[in-house]
């Protein structure tokens, strides 16, 4: 375990959206995943991402990415030779 972090298990992915409706969640680093896109409800996600004092998106404009308070596009400067698609990367040509 590393000094100073917390060995509780976190929540999973389907469980976040709900931890910020309820208040569990306050802010949230959101980095190469739609939500909105993805999720069974996506209101319920256009809802608590609207909840969140900051959202910060790292992914690509997507519809999620409308609702983040800070967009960092940074990263895609090393991915310029990669095509993303559905959650995965591929190299272009293959």
């Amino acid at each position: 375990m590393v000094n100073g972090l917390s060995s509780k298990v976190g929540m999973t992915v389907t469980e976040m959206m709900p931890g910020i409706l309820e208040g569990k969640i306050k802010s949230l680093y959101i980095l190469g995943e739609d939500p909105v896109m993805s999720d069974r409800t996506p209101s319920m996600s256009v809802t608590a991402l609207k909840n969140l004092i900051p959202c910060f998106a790292g992914n690509l404009p997507s519809e999620t990415s409308v609702y983040a308070d800070v967009l960092l596009l940074s990263f895609l400067c090393r991915e310029d030779r990669h095509v993303h698609e559905h959650g995965t990367t591929r190299a272009d040509g293959q």
